[in-house]
């Protein structure tokens, strides 16, 4: 027994040293001299609830702010996906306007090449290459399969006929004029010419 109570006294001599008052051991009873509490059975709901009670309060003092920590590190976070954010929308904006002028240079030269060239204007989007050299040669393919150009079109194209406004309709035909114009349309039309 003297052992027991010199660890015992060592023990509140330690705590006090150290600056525990009341001398109640650190951590929840143990003493400080390796001798365990001795064990105290729980015996009623309002002793059990009591020890939860003291657990829970013990561990929450341990986390004690931690929700103001949770709630900064959530706002730095949310602020550095914005400031993220904000990058990645100004790098697609300047990709999408650097492909915008590529686009419109590559255009721009396809134009310059079909002028110079003499391609027509329905065949210049099928010009293809990505330097004024291949552009030139694609041209240069382009205009050997279109036939040579005649004197009624522009670009190598036959004139397109005129459309005839009396074409489907039910009224009969005007008098266009000289009876030399109206047995030409009959002999166009394979029909006898009527006498007038």
């Amino acid at each position: 027994m003297s052992k027991r109570l010199t660890g015992i006294r060592t023990g509140l001599f330690l705590r006090l040293v150290e600056g525990e008052p009341g001398g109640e051991p650190a951590g929840g009873g143990a003493g400080s001299g390796g001798n365990p509490p001795a064990f105290e059975a729980v015996t009623s709901q309002e002793d059990f609830d009591r020890r939860i009670a003291d657990r829970l309060r013990r561990e929450r003092e341990k986390f004690a702010g931690f929700d103001e920590i949770k709630r900064k590190a959530d706002a730095y976070d949310a602020a550095e996906v914005e400031k993220q954010s904000d990058v990645e929308k100004a790098n697609a904006r300047a990709a999408a306007a650097e492909q915008r002028a590529t686009e419109a240079e590559a255009k721009s030269l396809r134009l310059d090449v079909a002028a110079a060239k003499g391609v027509p204007a329905g065949l210049v989007p099928r010009l293809h290459g990505a330097t004024r050299e291949e552009l030139e040669a694609d041209a240069d393919a382009l205009l050997a399969l279109l036939p040579p150009a005649t004197g009624g079109g522009t670009g190598g194209t036959p004139p397109r006929p005129r459309p005839d406004s009396t074409q489907g309709s039910s009224t009969p035909a005007r008098d266009n004029g000289s009876p030399e114009r109206r047995e030409q349309m009959y002999r166009a039309l394979g029909r006898p010419v009527p006498s007038a």
